[in-house]
C-alpha cells in the first residue's frame, strides 16, 4: 500500500499485541515501522476489566515491546527502531480517572507515545461529558484535552485521532501541550458528524495535522485513499447554498456568513498539502519528524517509489508532458496499490 510507518492500536492483551510488533520485526516479510500499544480500558467491555489489570497489561508490554530486537536501519537505526510500544488508553468513556492517572504516570516515566482518540463525535463527546460529569468547573463537564492534560496523557509526543468536535479551548490545550492529531477524513464522513478543520489548526493554532486512515470507521488502509479524502474535506467545509436553496441556510441568509474566497482560504486543502500531511507531518506527530518524513540529509531513508504510468493514471496520445506537480496530483486522484513499485 506504500505505508512505511504504522501506528496502531493492538489488542487490550500483551501477548496479542507483542504479536503484531513481532510481525513487523520478520525478515521475509519486511513491514512497515510499527508502533503499536496495548489498548487500556476498564470501562464499556464484556467482562469489565478490572483497572489494575489494564495498568499492569500496559506495563507488561510496554517492557516487552522494548526487548524486542529490532533491526537497525544503517547507522540511523538506533534513533528510528522497526517497532515502538504505544501508550494507547481507548477513549474517555472507556477509562476510570485511575486508570488515566496511572496511563499518565507510565507515558511519563517512559517516554513513550501516547495515542487515543479525542472530541471524535457527537456522541462520545456526549458520553464523555456524562462520564466525568463532576470533574469540570462548575457546571460545566471537562473537556476531552482538559481530562487528557490533567492526567498527564496530553504531551509530546502525543497523536490524537479525529478532533472533529473540539470544544472551546481544546485547540490552545493541544497546541500548548505539543498535542499531534490523526486527521482521518474518510471515516470522519462516516461517523464523525463533520469534517476537520485542518488548514485553519495548522495555520492558526500552529498544531500538527498528520493524516490517518482509520480502517475501523473508513474503508481503506492506503494513504493515496486518505489523501484525496483529505481534499474532499476541504472542500465540503466550503460548502455554500444559492439564496433560495431548498435545504440549507443559502448565503446571505445568515449574518456574517462567509464569502465563497473566505471559506477557500479558511479551509482549502492542496494535494501538496494532503502529501505533507502523509509524511512531514506524519513524522513530527510521532516525534520523529529530525529523523523522518523527507529527503533532507541525514535523515533515514523511509520512501515509496511510485510509478505514474497506469494501470488508472492515463495520459492522453498527443497531450503535452506533465509538470511534477500535475503528475502527482494525478497519482494521488487516480493511484493505487498498482503504481507502488517499491517501499
Amino acid at each position: 500500500l506504500g505505508t512505511t510507518t504504522v501506528v496502531a492500536f493492538a489488542s487490550c492483551k500483551a501477548e496479542a499485541s507483542l504479536a503484531l510488533l513481532r510481525a513487523a520485526l520478520r525478515p521475509r516479510a519486511p513491514s512497515p515501522r510499527c508502533f503499536a500499544g496495548v489498548v487500556s480500558m476498564d470501562g464499556l467491555s464484556s467482562p469489565p476489566l478490572p483497572c489494575e489489570e489494564a495498568l499492569a497489561e500496559a506495563r507488561r508490554f510496554v517492557g516487552l515491546a522494548r526487548d524486542l530486537a529490532a533491526p537497525a536501519d544503517g547507522a540511523e537505526g538506533a534513533r528510528v527502531p522497526r517497532v515502538q510500544p504505544v501508550i494507547t488508553p481507548r477513549f474517555l468513556p472507556a477509562c476510570s480517572p485511575e486508570l488515566l492517572q496511572g496511563l499518565g504516570q507510565l507515558a511519563s516515566q517512559t517516554g513513550c507515545l501516547v495515542q487515543s482518540h479525542l472530541s471524535e463525535s457527537v456522541d462520545e463527546v456526549e458520553a464523555t461529558a456524562r462520564a466525568f460529569a463532576g470533574e469540570g468547573e462548575g457546571a460545566e463537564a471537562p473537556t476531552d484535552a482538559e481530562l487528557f492534560a490533567r492526567h498527564g496523557l496530553l504531551r509530546a509526543p502525543c497523536v490524537m485521532a479525529h478532533a472533529v468536535q473540539l470544544q472551546p479551548g481544546e485547540p490552545e490545550l493541544l497546541a500548548a501541550h505539543g498535542a499531534a492529531i490523526s486527521h482521518c477524513p474518510l471515516s470522519n464522513f462516516y461517523f464523525a458528524g463533520g469534517a476537520l478543520p485542518a488548514r485553519e489548526l495548522v495555520e492558526k493554532y500552529k498544531i500538527t495535522v498528520a493524516l490517518g486512515t482509520d480502517i475501523a470507521g473508513g474503508y481503506s488502509a492506503s494513504m493515496l485513499v486518505a489523501m484525496r479524502a483529505a481534499v474532499l474535506a476541504g472542500k465540503a467545509l466550503q460548502h455554500t447554498r444559492a439564496p433560495r436553496a431548498l435545504w440549507g441556510a443559502g448565503r446571505g441568509e445568515r449574518e456574517g456568513h462567509e464569502t465563497a474566497e473566505e471559506l477557500h482560504a479558511r479551509h482549502n486543502i492542496t494535494h501538496l498539502n494532503a502529501l505533507h500531511m502523509a509524511t512531514q507531518a506524519g513524522a513530527t506527530a510521532v516525534g520523529l519528524g529530525a529523523a523522518l518524513g523527507s529527503f533532507e540529509e541525514g535523515k533515514v531513508l523511509d520512501a515509496v517509489r511510485w510509478d505514474a504510468r497506469g494501470p488508472a493514471v492515463l495520459e492522453c496520445p498527443g497531450s503535452p508532458p506533465w509538470a511534477p506537480r500535475e503528475l502527482l496530483e494525478r497519482l494521488i486522484v487516480l493511484g493505487d496499490d498498482r503504481n507502488v513499485k517499491g517501499v
